[in-house]
């Protein structure tokens, strides 16, 4: 009993090491993201304990877009997307979620939706990066009365959206080596489904967190995708509205 006893501590040990590894194993924000989170005439960034918020300075905030980070990808890295689509006039907010993993805080918009500076939006509008858009589909799926519309970069629905009335828009990068292209294709999507292939895109370029392990370097810079990215959202918002 005793032997038995000390191998299953030492097996319990051993889960528990490779789990804390693995959850502080992630992708780190460059400086390029970190420069981005810095307040300046036009867009006004808050940091609180469970999100950053891009507010826009010269607009009437009426329109929200909260987004989920991708998978062990840290908030931050989405600084310069957010930050640029919030000077178009969309307040937008970047969710953070415990371990970097959006699987552990799905319901993450409920609280940015209920902070009291945001209170002046009427349309909210939410999305997310591979595993983050996901969460956020499945959020919208779960609370279409509180969404608008659904923006998934990299990703797809697990849960259907199908007699929910979202709007959703979907972009992909042509080069993208991480994307599951098969679920990509067989997903249920809505009827509503806008789709949109950035040329020479990838799947790391949504954020600014380097190259993802297993991705494609992709034939355009991160900046020209993320600005075809930030152009597609804002038409996305314009004509949902």
């Amino acid at each position: 009993m005793k032997k038995m006893l000390k191998v299953m501590l030492v097996v319990l040990y051993s889960l528990l090491l490779m789990m804390l590894t693995y959850l502080g194993d992630f992708y780190r924000a460059d400086l390029n993201a970190v420069q981005a989170l810095t307040s300046d005439k036009t867009v006004k960034v808050e940091e609180t304990p469970d999100s950053f918020i891009f507010i826009p300075l010269e607009t009437n905030l009426s329109t929200g877009f909260i987004f989920y980070p991708g998978g062990k990808v840290e908030p931050e890295a989405y600084a310069p997307l957010m930050r640029s689509l919030a000077e178009k006039g969309v307040v937008t907010v970047i969710a953070k979620m415990p371990f970097n993993l959006a699987v552990f805080n799905q319901e993450a918009a409920n609280k940015v939706m209920a902070e009291e500076d945001l209170s002046t939006i009427e349309s909210w509008y939410i999305g997310g990066h591979s595993l983050g858009g996901s969460m956020a589909s499945d959020f919208a799926v779960s609370n279409p009365d509180l969404v608008k519309g659904v923006v998934l970069m990299g990703a797809y629905p697990n849960k259907s959206p199908e007699d929910t009335g979202l709007f959703y828009l979907a972009i992909t990068g042509s080069e993208d080596r991480i994307i599951n292209r098969q679920s990509f294709e067989s997903a249920s999507w809505a009827d509503t489904t806008q789709f949109e292939n950035i040329s020479g895109g990838n799947h790391s370029y949504f954020g600014d967190y380097g190259l993802q392990e297993g991705d494609s370097e992709g034939t355009i810079s991160r900046t020209e995708q993320q600005s075809i990215t930030d152009f597609l959202i804002d038409s996305f918002i314009k004509e949902a509205k």
